[in-house]
């Protein structure tokens, strides 16, 4: 999945893979390469926010993508960055 990431004027492309995280029941999405791992490193950079906004922009393209709510998975501590259904508004519209 590419994304565009804005930073100082500056457009880094990056295309990231995005696997299962079986343990809490949501996706991982990490660097395909060592080439998109150096542009989203230098995206960290150049955005004031770092990296929390960067996982803000990922979360974006994939509920767009999936069509369904998600949330930034605050416990994920491994590489890449964590994120979950949000059941709850999931289960809103079910109802």
């Amino acid at each position: 999945m590419k994304i565009d990431i804005k930073a100082g004027g500056t457009k880094y492309s990056v295309d990231f893979k995005v696997i299962p995280q079986l343990k809490n029941k949501g996706l991982i999405a990490m660097a395909k390469s060592s080439k998109d791992l150096d542009e989203l490193q230098s995206a960290i950079a150049a955005r004031a926010g770092g990296d929390d906004l960067i996982g803000a922009i990922i979360l974006k393209a994939l509920e767009k993508k999936l069509k369904l709510p998600m949330e930034i998975d605050r416990n994920y501590d491994g590489a890449g960055y964590g994120f979950t259904l949000d059941f709850y508004s999931i289960s809103k519209k079910l109802n």
